[in-house]
C-alpha cells in the first residue's frame, strides 16, 4: 500500500478499450484508514466484480499455458486458482512439476496433496473402482449442517427449492448410485434433525427430477421418447395431460407390444414430472395427433 497524496490518477475518458478499463480498476481502489487515504498498488480489490475473470485469465495465460502439456501430466483441469490434475511418472518427477509451478511467479504459491488412491477436489472425492475413476460428494468434516430449519419465515418455494437442488447436486456429484444414496439418506436425517417433518421430505425426496439419471452412469434407454409441456393452460395442454395421466390407470401393453417410458415435464417452479408406461403404438398415437410439443 502507499499514502495517496496526488491527483495523478484522473478518470479515464468514456472511449475506453477493455485493457485500459482493467487497469483503470486495478490501478484505482481507493480506501480510508484512521482518517488517512491509501491506494492498493498490488492485486485486486477484494469484491471487485471482475475479479474472478481476472483471475482465471490470469491463471490461464501463466499458469496454465506452462503445466498441462508438461511431460506426464493427464487430464488437467482448473477451477480459479484450484488445479487437479492426473499424473504418470516417477515421485520425483511429480515433486519436480510441484516445484516448478511455485516458481513461475514469486506471488503465488501453491499448496498440494497427492494420493494414489483418492483424492479431494472441491465438493467431489476422485476414486478408483475396477480400474476406473469414479467420483462422490465430498462434505469437509467441520460441516455443521445447520440447513434452513422448517420453521424458517423463507417463503416456501425457497425452503423447497434449496432441498430438490441439495438432491440434484448428489446426482451429478456422484459417479456410482450407491453413494448418491448414502448422501441422499445423510441428508434426509439432517432435515429430519432440524426439524422437517417425514411427510413434507417424502413428498420432495419422491420426485422423479431428483433422480435424473446421470449420462455417465446411468443413461436413458434409447427408446425414450421426451414430450415437453408448457405451463399453459389450453384446452391442448389438458388433453395430452389426461392422456398421460389416463395411461398411468391402464393395465400394462401386452408383451409382444415394445414399450418405452415418456417423461412430460412441465417448465413450473415445481419441475413437475408425469411419468407414463406407454407402448410403442401408443407413443406413436400422440405424434400423429400432434401432441408432439416439443
Amino acid at each position: 500500500m502507499e499514502d495517496y497524496n496526488s491527483d495523478e490518477d484522473d478518470l479515464c475518458p468514456l472511449s475506453l478499450t477493455l485493457a485500459q478499463m482493467l487497469a483503470t480498476i486495478m490501478h484505482n481502489n481507493y480506501f480510508e484508514y484512521h482518517s488517512q487515504f491509501f491506494r492498493q498498488i498490488e492485486g485486486l480489490a477484494m469484491g471487485t466484480n471482475c475479479a474472478v475473470s481476472v483471475a482465471n485469465l490470469y491463471m490461464a495465460v501463466l499458469i496454465d499455458s506452462k503445466l498441462k502439456n508438461l511431460p506426464g501430466i493427464r487430464l488437467y483441469s482448473r477451477y480459479i486458482d484450484d488445479i487437479c490434475f492426473i499424473f504418470k511418472g516417477s515421485r520425483q518427477d511429480l515433486d519436480r512439476v510441484i516445484s516448478y509451478a511455485n516458481s513461475i511467479n514469486r506471488k503465488l504459491s501453491f499448496t498440494h496433496v497427492t494420493s494414489r488412491t483418492q483424492l479431494d477436489v472441491l465438493d467431489v472425492t476422485f476414486y478408483q473402482s475396477n480400474h476406473q475413476i469414479h467420483y462422490k460428494t465430498y462434505q469437509k468434516p467441520a460441516n455443521k449442517y445447520l440447513y434452513l430449519p422448517y420453521f424458517s419465515n423463507h417463503p416456501p418455494a425457497t425452503i423447497r427449492g434449496f432441498i430438490k437442488g441439495e438432491l440434484i447436486r448428489y446426482n451429478r456429484t456422484n459417479s456410482q448410485f450407491q453413494n448418491e444414496l448414502a448422501m441422499r439418506n445423510l441428508f434426509y436425517d439432517r432435515l429430519l434433525t432440524r426439524g422437517y417433518p417425514r411427510s413434507y421430505l417424502l413428498n420432495i425426496f419422491n420426485d422423479p427430477s431428483t433422480f435424473l439419471p446421470s449420462t455417465n452412469t446411468r443413461p436413458l434407454d434409447t427408446s425414450t421418447a421426451l414430450y415437453i409441456i408448457p405451463y399453459i393452460n389450453s384446452p391442448k395442454v389438458q388433453e395430452v395431460r389426461s392422456y398421460i395421466n389416463n395411461l398411468n390407470d391402464q393395465i400394462l401393453p401386452p408383451p409382444t407390444l415394445s414399450a418405452s417410458t415418456v417423461w412430460s415435464v412441465l417448465p413450473s417452479l415445481s419441475k413437475l414430472l408425469l411419468k407414463s408406461k406407454l407402448t410403442l403404438e401408443q407413443s406413436n398415437y400422440l405424434r400423429s395427433n400432434n401432441f408432439d410439443l416439443i
